[in-house]
């Protein structure tokens, strides 16, 4: 018998041909090995309850990694086993089984892809003449079976590798302009988040997220006096940053996976009307390349840049609208940014849960008797959508396993925030499962720019000097502001008090720096975390967010038709 290798029709051949009649509770992986030490899950099984669809595809880099995922359900009690040598522990197995449960692990033979490679199903089942009668089926169709795990387990590999390409090109523009670094990670999401609205294909909305990641990498070329200039370039250096859109195909040329992103990222500055760096116009320009070039401009509005401030979401939907009336941008995508902007900037919109937490800035709020603390660092690794891998420079306090943190994800005006456990802990490496998902008991924060006076309030004199400063993310919990370098200089730690006028009611709001974070050369972004305070105050807050939510839908449902209808 020959059977169709596609994901459902395999399941459909495994359930049909080698689970039926088995008559006692048993769980089942099967996983691959290629370009050592790389692991990827294929597909995991529990008689009680089917298939676990949300592991397939999880890639880990290490036997450690490997070991924790199997772990994240089990018991306290590992049981190692030895599969080539290594020490792997499928806790996750043997979870809730009989004692006596037995566990047995064989090889479904090599293959060279790129490098040796090997395929293996793990087994745990109670009794021991069912456990016989699954492990022959098993070795019957093992050449089968082997064949699909080896199939769809290097497209999982080739997959992982690609995004960890994607991640250390990301590190090294951050290394360069932190501003284009999460520039890009917020352009990747909204230009995802754009085409999942307008139901673009799944394949082409993560092609298209891809594109968004890099189409900012030329800029390494880019000299930082020119990137961070304040006044108009010259003729000269604008023919400098014109160049970064062809560096791409430089950078990965040859490469067929990446020649349709490519082809999409090198695009971003194109307009209808062919005023674009390339010159490309009109019907030239497919869909993912005029929604990439909408969410671009629309990103850079809304944000800092050396020559102007960040525009409010209402001015930003102007301007946006007012460059479809010059024939410059697609206007039915305008249209849907700008429908989708005031849900995505204020956090409450995600397209994909793995891929909106990928490669992100993130901070780690530990709070323990006394205080709390915040550990920096980078995410760099997400399984299954919930287990997640950090990596910081500087792992100061002691994190037992199960203590509960709060995970803030940074990338400029988009924040989210999730409470998580501590998995363990590994040098530089903290594993943390995610327990909720935005929105779930996260603080409420928006971007909202406005005005407000600030003081560092470590003494009466100095509470007294007040420096004008920006808020740029505003929250139930906390704020960012915008300060110059030589403004004030301030730490975390520091204590400080923040004057505000909203909607015309005065608020005063204490609180300390927790994170400082560098916006670009002139400019430095302070989060602030609020004390308690008063009823009074605490309800002008919410009542300020709230109004500022609903006047801002209101302004984009007035300034659009209908798009979605």
């Amino acid at each position: 018998m020959t059977f169709n290798t596609s994901k459902d029709t395999f399941k459909s051949f495994l359930s049909t041909y080698l689970f039926k009649d088995i008559k006692t509770q048993f769980r089942l992986i099967a996983a691959v090995e290629l370009v050592d030490p790389v692991y990827a899950i294929v597909l995991a099984y529990d008689s009680n309850i089917g298939f676990e669809t949300g592991w397939e595809g999880a890639t880990f880099r290490s036997t450690e990694e490997f070991s924790h995922f199997l772990g994240q359900l089990s018991s306290d009690t590992p049981v190692p086993l030895k599969l080539y040598n290594r020490p792997v522990v499928f806790e996750w197995l043997l979870q809730g089984l009989p004692e006596d449960t037995s566990v047995e692990v064989f090889s479904l033979g090599s293959k060279s892809v790129g490098a040796r490679s090997q395929a293996f199903i793990a087994i745990a089942i109670c009794d021991t003449s069912e456990r016989e009668k699954l492990i022959k089926r098993w070795k019957d169709w093992s050449s089968k079976i082997a064949s699909h795990v080896f199939k769809r387990g290097t497209g999982f590999v080739a997959n992982f590798l690609n995004r960890h390409r994607f991640r250390e090109m990301a590190y090294m523009l951050n290394a360069h302009d932190p501003y284009t670094y999460l520039h890009s990670i917020r352009v990747a999401d909204l230009v995802a988040a754009t085409a999942h609205t307008m139901k673009v294909e799944p394949r082409e909305v993560e092609m298209l997220f891809y594109a968004g990641l890099i189409h900012d990498l030329g800029k390494m070329w880019i000299p930082s006096e020119i990137l961070h200039k304040p006044s108009a370039l010259s003729t000269d250096e604008y023919e400098i940053v014109k160049q970064h859109v062809s560096r791409l195909d430089e950078l990965f040329l040859g490469d067929p996976f990446m020649e349709p992103i490519i082809a999409i990222a090198k695009l971003h500055h194109e307009r209808l009307d062919g005023s674009g760096y390339l010159g490309v116009k009109g019907e030239e320009l497919s869909l993912p390349a005029r929604i990439l070039a909408v969410a671009d401009v629309a990103d850079a509005l809304l944000h800092d840049r050396p020559y102007r401030a960040a525009l409010p979401i209402e001015k930003a939907i102007k301007e946006l609208k007012n460059m479809t009336v010059k024939g410059l941008l697609d206007e039915y995508v305008v249209a849907v940014i700008s429908e989708i902007i005031p849900s995505f900037y204020f956090g409450r919109s995600t397209w994909s849960a793995e891929l909106s937490l990928y490669a992100r800035p993130v901070a780690l709020v530990v709070r323990f008797f006394g205080g709390e603390t915040t550990i920096r660092g980078t995410l760099i690794n997400v399984v299954a959508g919930n287990l997640i891998e950090i990596l910081s420079p500087n792992v100061e306090v002691f994190l037992p396993k199960g203590a509960q943190v709060q995970l803030e994800v940074r990338t400029g005006a988009l924040t989210k925030a999730f409470k998580a456990a501590v998995v363990s802990t590994q040098r530089n490496h903290i594993f943390l499962k995610l327990e909720t998902s935005p929105g779930e008991e996260a603080p409420l924060r928006i971007l909202w720019v406005f005005e407000v006076l600030v003081a560092h309030a470590s003494n009466e004199k100095a509470k007294k000097r007040r420096i004008p400063a920006r808020v740029h993310i505003f929250g139930s919990d906390s704020m960012s502001i915008i300060l110059r370098k030589n403004a004030l200089l301030l730490s975390s730690g520091d204590r400080v008090k923040v004057y505000a006028s909203l909607y015309g009611e005065p608020i005063e709001i204490s609180g300390t720096v927790f994170d400082v974070l560098e916006v670009d050369r002139n400019n430095l972004e302070y989060w602030i975390k609020y004390d308690p305070m008063p009823e009074s105050t605490l309800s002008k807050v919410y009542r300020s967010i709230s109004r500022r939510q609903i006047e801002v839908g209101a302004f984009s449902s007035v300034h659009n038709s209908s798009p979605m209808q």
